[in-house]
């Protein structure tokens, strides 16, 4: 399950839009490709179904990722964007995206609320994605 580079790179490409809402630099995707074709996902085989579903329907990223998070930490799907998202956070390239910024305390709350009603409306429809998916 570890994939090619172009496949690797094509995926790399899919998870990053979700994870920061930009392509990522060739360099990224090379380290993302590397990480992927050294750790092994083959302990999880029976657990893809969520990857392989996510990667043929990218709208569907957000969902399965949330519904993973809660109900299936395990799943190759989780790692693969975990491994992404490791990659993207220690890379100069996108630091604007992850350190904090200062703002005002109403407006922290406000984002705070806001980014809270967000995961719960994926939760709510993630779980059950990802449990229909798994039926697939």
């Amino acid at each position: 399950m570890r994939g090619n580079a172009s496949s690797l790179a094509v995926e790399c490409r899919q998870f990053s839009r979700y994870l920061i809402g930009r392509d990522p630099s060739a360099e990224i995707m090379e380290r993302y490709a590397r990480a992927c074709m050294k750790f092994s996902d083959d302990a999880l085989r029976g657990n893809q179904r969520a990857y392989r579903f996510a990667r043929r329907h990218p709208w569907s990223l957000p969902f399965l990722d949330a519904g993973c998070g809660v109900a299936d930490g395990t799943n190759v799907l989780r790692r693969r964007l975990l491994i992404a998202s490791a990659i993207l956070e220690t890379t100069t390239d996108h630091a604007d995206v992850f350190l904090p910024r200062t703002r005002p305390l109403p407006a922290a709350i406000a984002i705070t609320l806001f980014h809270g009603a967000k995961a719960a409306l994926k939760i709510i429809v993630g779980v059950p994605l990802l449990l229909l998916v798994k039926t697939l």
